[in-house]
């Protein structure tokens, strides 16, 4: 899988989803400071999924219809990085196979899934 992670995404599951095997670049590395406009264009010119800790995707992406192949808007509030890597890994199997034109919430006791908006 191809994700764009926000500079925001816990570094901890930056490396986790690298471990996996998935092309995860992250922003904090190679454009640090980009504007989520920036950044919601590459990923939709590109198809990568986005995983965000940024609530301001959620808008760009459905008021102002870019839509990227996915969004994963982490809303981790675990007290450690362990702890929200634990979480996240719990409901990874579903994220994975549900995200593709999705927008997903992940949170730690659940997730929550709409569909994207299609795009014009």
């Amino acid at each position: 899988m191809k994700l764009l992670a926000d500079e925001n995404a816990d570094a901890v599951i930056v490396r986790w989803l690298r471990q996996q095997g998935h092309d995860v670049a992250w922003i904090a590395e190679s454009a640090p400071g980009s504007s989520d406009q920036a950044i919601l264009t590459q990923t939709c010119q590109e198809a990568w999924i986005l995983p965000t800790a940024d609530l301001d995707f959620g808008e760009l992406d459905f008021r102002q219809r870019l839509v990227p192949a996915g969004v994963m808007l982490l809303r981790l509030r675990a007290a450690t990085q362990d702890q929200r890597l634990a979480r996240f890994t719990e409901h990874w199997p579903e994220v994975e196979r549900r995200v593709a034109g999705r927008f997903i919430v992940v949170a730690d006791r659940r997730i929550r899934v709409r569909p994207l908006p299609p795009r014009l």
